[in-house]
């Protein structure tokens, strides 16, 4: 079962005010969408609350309405819940898992991600990102950017994977806050290799798409002179992140995982999602796994094979 929660009116509410303050952002859109908020500040900033007061001072609102404007137009419920609905019962056999996702304006910009909502795991999808990121396909990434994170849910929903993250004994597959705490703190730098690379293909897979080029840079979101630089260095990058997979260190995670924050790195951002990317096809290439067996497999496992 799927459910879509649209953000845009009450965030065209705050534009309207005319007002585009801290105050009144807190006031009209982020108080109505505090529990989906933090949920991304703990998943997607690097110091979670903490930093959240000073991204939100921070924040470009004339040009989040920029962006806004962009998508007046644009169905994005029914259109989200087709393309959810389609992939759920392609990647799980059922519709029966209930999936909610948030068509959000984020914290700063954000394209996806799965997170934890009042005892729920949920996707949220990153609108500002829908509206200025251009594909070099030519297409919108939007299909791609559920699909992927979609397939995060539906991954951690399984109790193996929740308790392998975690680092804790679980009676269930239902998420609490000391279990998100636990995962934060514990995820390896392998299992996001695991993670990221299935879900950065997950929607060709579900598509049936051939995993060309061109495609493989559309999954990733990457620009062909990013890819291009990943694929020079790649054997280089892969054996350099071998070494940490066991690192559940935030700096490590962020450095190859999201964006790089400001390190001084010679790390390419994002670099992980191109090797996990890669090293998933590889396997699925050489007949060692189904794509249907690695979606609930441990990443200790899979990485036996890398």
């Amino acid at each position: 079962m799927i459910k879509i929660i649209d953000t845009r009116p009450a965030f065209n509410k705050f534009l309207e005010e005319g007002s585009l303050t801290p105050d009144t952002y807190k006031k009209l859109y982020y108080n109505k969408y505090k529990e989906a908020l933090d949920g991304l500040a703990i998943t997607h900033l690097k110091n979670g609350l903490a930093d959240l007061d000073d991204i939100i001072e921070k924040m470009d609102f004339k040009w989040y309405a920029e962006q806004a404007k962009k998508l007046e137009t644009m169905d994005c419920v029914d259109r989200s819940y087709d393309i959810l609905s389609e992939a759920q019962k392609a990647l799980t056999g059922n519709e029966d898992q209930e999936i909610e996702c948030y068509l959000l304006y984020g914290l700063k910009t954000m394209s996806g991600c799965s997170t934890y909502v009042n005892g729920r795991t949920v996707l949220m999808i990153g609108l500002e990102w829908i509206a200025e990121f251009k594909m070099p396909t030519g297409e919108l990434a939007y299909e791609y950017l559920l699909v992927h994170e979609l397939f995060h849910v539906i991954r951690f929903s399984d109790k193996e994977i929740l308790e392998e993250a975690s680092r804790m004994s679980l009676s269930s597959n239902i998420l609490n806050d000391e279990v998100i705490s636990a995962i934060v703190q514990n995820t390896t730098l392998g299992q996001c290799f695991v993670d990221e690379g299935l879900a950065s293909i997950a929607p060709a897979i579900v598509r049936g798409d051939t995993i060309d080029e061109l495609t493989l840079c559309t999954l990733l979101f990457y620009r062909p002179e990013e890819l291009k630089i990943l694929k020079e260095r790649a054997s280089e990058l892969l054996e350099r992140a071998k070494k940490l997979f066991n690192s559940s260190d935030q700096d490590v995670i962020y450095e190859w995982t999201f964006t790089n924050h400001g390190l001084d790195t010679d790390v390419p951002e994002r670099a992980l999602y191109y090797l996990g990317a890669k090293a998933m096809l590889d396997l699925l290439d050489r007949g060692i796994f189904k794509f249907s067996e690695m979606t609930t497999m441990r990443a200790d496992e899979i990485l036996k094979h890398i």
